[in-house]
C-alpha cells in the first residue's frame, strides 16, 4: 500500500470521527437546552409578551420580561442562554440590559424598580462602559453606578457585563455572590459565545 493510500485512509478516518464528535456535541446541547427549556415559555401563540410578564424557570429562579418582544425566535435564546449560565457557572443574577431600562432578568431576587431614576443611568453606564471596552467584556467595581443602581445587594461581589451587539446597545449584566475568580476562563468565554448565539437573529 501507498503512502499516499494510507494518508487518504487516515484523513478519511479523522473526518469520520469528527463528523461523529459534531453530532455528539450537537445532541447534548439539544438535551440541554430541553433539560433548561423555560417553564411558561410560549404561553403567547402570537409569540408577543406584556412587559413584566413573570415566570418560572426553576426553585431558584424566576424570570421577568420588563420590555414587550415580540420575536419569539430571539425570546427563546434570551432565556435558554440566561437559564444556561445560570445553571453552568457561578452566576446568580443575569439581566439584558438596553438603552434605558433593562429589557430582561432572571435571578433568585426581583428586578430593580424601573421607575427609578438611577436604574436609568445605571442602564445607560453599562452601554457606555462596554461600548469603550475592547473586548465587550468588563468587570465592575463596586462604586460603578451600574453595581449601585442594579446588582441585588448581596450579589454585587462580581458584576460582569457583556457586549451582546457591536453597537452596544444590548448588554447582558451578570452578577454573583462570589469573587471573580469563582468564574473559569472557560465561563467567561462562554458568556461571549452565548452573546453571539442571541445575537445571530438580530443580524437577520
Amino acid at each position: 500500500i501507498s503512502s499516499g493510500n494510507v494518508f487518504s485512509e487516515a484523513l478519511a478516518a479523522a473526518f469520520s470521527i469528527l463528523v461523529l464528535v459534531q453530532g455528539l456535541i450537537e445532541y447534548t446541547k439539544e438535551n440541554r437546552r430541553e433539560s433548561l427549556i423555560v417553564e411558561g415559555r410560549g404561553g403567547s401563540s402570537s409569540g408577543s409578551a406584556a412587559a413584566t410578564t413573570t415566570t418560572t424557570v426553576s426553585s431558584s429562579f424566576t424570570q421577568q420580561w420588563l420590555v414587550p418582544v415580540n420575536d419569539a425566535v430571539w425570546k427563546s435564546r434570551v432565556e435558554w442562554s440566561a437559564a444556561s449560565f445560570l445553571s453552568l457557572t457561578p452566576a446568580d443574577h443575569i439581566a439584558l440590559i438596553g438603552p434605558g431600562s433593562i429589557v430582561y432578568w432572571q435571578g433568585s431576587s426581583a428586578p430593580p424598580n424601573g421607575e427609578n431614576n438611577n436604574v436609568a443611568k445605571g442602564c445607560q453606564a453599562a452601554l457606555d462602559t462596554c461600548l469603550q471596552s475592547k473586548s465587550g467584556r468588563v468587570s465592575l467595581p463596586p462604586s460603578h453606578p451600574t453595581v449601585q443602581s442594579l446588582a441585588p445587594e448581596n450579589h454585587q461581589r462580581c458584576v460582569l457585563l457583556q457586549r451582546v451587539d457591536e453597537d452596544s446597545q444590548l448588554v447582558w449584566m451578570v452578577t454573583s455572590n462570589q469573587l471573580l475568580a469563582s468564574f473559569t476562563q472557560r465561563d467567561l468565554q462562554w458568556m461571549g459565545q452565548l452573546a453571539l448565539y442571541m445575537q445571530e437573529p438580530l443580524l437577520l
